[in-house]
């Protein structure tokens, strides 16, 4: 009290400016917090000094409401609201051009060009912590810097160099954040979604996504009513069927529909986002989720933050309720796509109204087939530059189609034929590396007994009779 009615005092007949005002009444804070004190104190000063003495608090919008709301004397006190919102990319050069111009600089045309589409960038990437002139200032001052150490290393300097900004100061200030890049079309993007393995359902699924999202922008375009394009997902199957990649790519469409700026996809699971004691989970989580703005937040097995018969004070459902509260203040700005076992997910959307009532996209991920798996082994042995003789094709044809057949709801999938790769790799390297004299054919080549000592099924000795579905072996 003594020192907050200090500073009152020598704001008497003047403006008292409090920043972060907030920050007096934290949010979860203990009852025995000073802030308290001190905004008791303030409101006394303010009903003694009514006359003498203005008060401003600001900060950012949902935190100065809840500091606001926390208080009755302060929703009495504070009526009069001023709403500032984000500088747009075209005010923030401005405002470069200006503090250039007052320090007397000459920007480059082409370095404005780059400082313009940084700008841009900046801004459709933005949090609530976005710096606006603060950001533009600070530009300046390390393009400034960079720009004197790039003068030091030059024999002759004339006036004018002293005085320009260059492309080439630019674009060392914002390397580490910035990188221009050429856009992706969407159908490039969908030419590599089409080259995938099996998926058919989720290729049509996507293309339907893609037919809504583009109708929708067209009548919005032109003053027509339009949905809340809701773009949070459930992707349901078993693991190693394309799950994580699907995202990649639909994370890189959204981007090139201008739907999210960055398009990146963070993959977390739940020890990624719980806590081990009380108020842990929540932070841990919000910071997860600020690394996956303006992009994908892909949640693995996210059954696991709400399991069966856990004990209520289980720290998955805090992580829940803290991912809900941001998709609800953060709507647009991110999205979510929740991935697991079906029967699993299933529980998990069903037991959490908030979670049913943000996702309703599904995407439905099937165990890929015999067929699917040898197409899946080959692509492995193509980007390798390899060759498969054609009785180690076969072999492997009749490995797919007794693992397919013998498969539970944990088979591997895609992930299954990686290994089964890596591993005849391996075998392939050990008996090559045993050969007195080795040719590059022999260093390509996938013989039938490098499959045979990673594969036990099918025993030479007793070949089974199989229907090899279409198969059939390469010459």
């Amino acid at each position: 009290a003594v020192k907050t009615n200090k500073v009152i005092d020598s704001a008497l007949d003047g403006i008292l400016f409090i920043d972060e005002a907030y920050a007096l009444i934290p949010e979860g804070g203990k009852g025995n917090d000073f802030g308290q004190e001190a905004v008791d104190t303030i409101l006394k000063r303010m009903e003694d000094l009514r006359d003498r003495l203005v008060i401003i608090v600001a900060g950012y919008p949902n935190e100065m409401n809840r500091f606001i709301q926390s208080n009755p004397g302060l929703q009495h006190r504070f009526n009069r609201y001023f709403t500032f919102n984000d500088y747009s990319p075209d005010e923030l050069l401005e405002i470069f051009r200006r503090i250039a111009e007052s320090a007397h600089f000459v920007v480059a045309p082409e370095a404005m060009e780059k400082v313009s589409k940084y700008l841009n960038y900046v801004y459709q990437s933005r949090t609530d912590t976005f710096g606006n002139a603060r950001l533009v200032r600070n530009l300046f001052e390390e393009v400034v810097q960079l720009q004197s150490a790039r003068l030091a290393e030059m024999e002759q300097i004339t006036d004018l160099d002293l005085c320009t900004i260059t492309l080439e100061d630019i674009n060392k200030a914002i390397a580490d954040e910035y990188q221009e890049e050429i856009p992706e079309s969407l159908d490039e993007i969908m030419a590599e979604l089409n080259k995938l393995v099996g998926l058919d359902n989720i290729k049509k699924d996507v293309e339907q996504l893609l037919n809504y999202i583009r109708v929708e922008k067209l009548r919005s375009e032109q003053g027509m009513t339009t949905q809340s394009l809701s773009l949070h997902a459930v992707f349901q199957g078993p693991p190693g069927t394309g799950k994580t990649t699907v995202a990649r790519l639909i994370g890189r469409i959204y981007k090139s529909l201008g739907l999210l700026p960055k398009g990146h996809v963070v993959e977390v699971s739940r020890n990624d986002l719980v806590g081990e004691y009380i108020g842990h989970t929540g932070p841990k989580t919000e910071r997860v989720i600020d690394s996956a703005m303006h992009g994908i937040l892909f949640i693995d097995e996210a059954y696991a933050l709400n399991p069966k018969g856990g004990q209520g004070n289980d720290f998955g459902r805090e992580a829940i309720e803290t991912i809900l509260k941001r998709m609800e203040d953060d709507r647009d700005k991110f999205v979510v796509i929740l991935a697991g076992y079906p029967d699993e997910m299933r529980d998990l959307i069903e037991t959490n109204p908030g979670l049913k009532s943000r996702f309703n996209r599904y995407f439905n991920f099937v165990d890929y087939k015999p067929d699917e798996l040898m197409d899946i082994f080959e692509g492995f042995v193509k980007k390798r530059a390899m060759t498969l003789e054609s009785a180690a094709e076969q072999r492997l044809i009749g490995h797919f189609i007794d693992v397919w057949e013998a498969r539970d709801k944990h088979f591997g999938n895609g992930r299954f034929a990686r290994n089964l790769f890596e591993k005849v790799i391996q075998a392939q390297s050990d008996r090559v590396a045993k050969m007195a004299e080795i040719s590059p054919d022999d260093l390509r080549l996938i013989r039938l007994e490098d499959v045979e000592s990673v594969i036990s099924i099918v025993k030479p000795d007793q070949p089974k009779e199989r229907n090899t579905i279409g198969f059939k072996p390469k010459g």
